[in-house]
């Protein structure tokens, strides 16, 4: 992913990022940063995952004339484009070559500010600019006006490039609502990292002091593998909660998982059901997710059968939740049949159990069961 932006931001490509809550959005922008700016040796001998200290240790990419910012617009304690440009200004200001950039004057436009940041670049410099929580951007007032202005500068300005980071939906309000500016800067999508990492650093590591010996670790591990499919976000919850109650985990009474599962609920209650009825999602897609906990296992004929939407709509719905992470796609093959046909369910066994106890199934059992 690293080596991906990087390749896209030399060859003056902006970037709008977005992944899951805790999939490490700003970490990745953080690395980006520092290495555009030369400054990643500070810390990179101390990094966990030995294939990204290896190839930073082998990096061969030339960001000689490149340095980057970034800003976090979740500081803002108010967002308009005045703010904005007064925060933009103030992480400008610490580099080099911008120490005599005039602050932006109530009436100063995006494209006004940045064609003065071009100049003092020059031809041979270029600034990246990283921009941490960036739905915020759409929901400035006057907004497509910004996004205008935006996509006009990314045209007009080869030496200023963007990488715009954002929660995993927010790239599908831009679809739908700056569709001008999608046509004119890359989506990227950061997926989550191999499972086998994950397991070891985020699970295995930080319970293994805990929970002894190692068979018992593994019965929790598999426990909550099952039930995250390792969303980082889920995974991380269960952790803490397990953690919480660590004096309960020497011996692992009976119905641990059932009691586990019931507090990791509790205090993700607000996550699960925004998972299923998250605002930015459409109702067929909310009625989508809602089926699909209570029946998991249906094909795209069938679910449009059900909801009695065409298999068009379905399959791209789908193919959103897909890679959103909500949604597995399986290829089962099934005694009665002598071929294998594509199968969605929900992520994480625990989500999807939330969902079957949570939502009514927006079509009627009989139904569902007779067309399985």
């Amino acid at each position: 992913d690293i080596e991906a932006l990087l390749i896209r931001i030399i060859q003056g490509r902006s970037v709008a990022l977005f992944g899951e809550k805790r999939i490490g959005k700003t970490s990745l922008l953080f690395i980006l940063r520092d290495i555009i700016n030369s400054e990643i040796s500070r810390y990179s001998q101390d990094l966990i995952d030995l294939d990204l200290k290896d190839y930073l240790d082998n990096l061969d990419h030339d960001t000689g004339r490149f340095q980057s910012v970034y800003l976090s617009l979740q500081s803002l304690s108010s967002f308009n484009l005045e703010n904005f440009l007064v925060l933009l200004h103030s992480k400008l200001k610490h580099v080099e070559y911008f120490q005599l950039l005039a602050e932006p004057k109530e009436d100063t436009s995006l494209s006004g500010f940045l064609s003065e940041v071009s100049k003092y670049l020059g031809p041979s410099k270029v600034i990246v600019v990283l921009i941490d929580e960036a739905e915020i951007l759409l929901d400035i007032e006057n907004n497509k006006n910004f996004f205008g202005n935006l996509k006009s500068s990314t045209q007009a300005f080869p030496n200023i490039c963007f990488v715009l980071s954002g929660a995993e939906l927010w790239h599908k309000r831009l679809k739908d609502e700056i569709t001008d500016l999608i046509n004119n800067i890359e989506i990227f999508y950061l997926k989550r990292p191999l499972r086998n990492p994950i397991i070891e650093y985020l699970v295995k590591q930080p319970l293994e002091t805990v929970i002894t010996p190692s068979e018992k670790l593994n019965r929790v591990v598999d426990k909550i593998v099952n039930w995250t499919s390792c969303k980082p976000f889920y995974l991380q919850e269960v952790c803490e909660t397990l953690l919480e109650n660590k004096d309960q985990l020497g011996h692992l009474p009976d119905g641990w998982e059932d009691n586990l599962a019931e507090s990791v609920k509790r205090s993700l209650e607000f996550s699960l059901d925004n998972f299923y009825e998250d605002p930015s999602l459409d109702k067929s897609t909310h009625k989508i997710l809602i089926l699909l906990a209570n029946q998991p296992g249906l094909t795209i004929k069938q679910i449009s059968k059900l909801l009695r939407l065409s298999q068009k709509h379905i399959k791209e719905r789908l193919d959103d939740l897909e890679m959103l992470d909500k949604v597995l796609k399986e290829n089962v093959t099934h005694n009665n049949l002598f071929r294998t046909r594509e199968e969605y369910k929900i992520v994480g066994s625990l989500i999807e159990s939330w969902g079957r106890e949570k939502f009514d199934s927006p079509v009627n059992s009989n139904s569902v069961g007779n067309l399985v």
